[in-house]
């Protein structure tokens, strides 16, 4: 954490930084610290398909399923051919019993 932060600090537009900061905070279950930095990575990269996929992945062990699928779908619409976005995303909606749209 300190290393991203430093990198952070030499570099304030680092998107990546920003990401694998939050990887470090969610590998923590820091899950409030790691949205905010994948939100961070997004805002300074807004096609930023893996922090979005890392977001949704906080979300979902908040078990906020809604910012869950809406995270995982714009992984999707950044990089449609993402396989774990899309496993993640029929996860959420089978947690949400929602087994149509998990199925598709």
């Amino acid at each position: 954490i300190s290393s991203y932060k430093k990198a952070i600090e030499l570099n304030s537009e680092y998107a990546s930084a920003y990401n694998n900061l939050g990887n470090a905070y969610s590998n923590q279950n820091n899950y409030e610290e790691a949205i905010s930095s994948y939100k961070k990575a997004i805002e300074l990269n807004s096609e930023y398909a893996s922090a979005y996929y890392n977001l949704g992945n906080a979300y979902s062990n908040q078990k906020n399923y809604e910012e869950a699928i809406s995270s995982y779908k714009k992984a999707i619409e950044f990089n449609p051919e993402y396989a774990s976005a899309y496993n993640n995303l029929g996860v959420a909606y089978s947690n949400q019993k929602n087994y149509e749209e998990a199925i598709s």
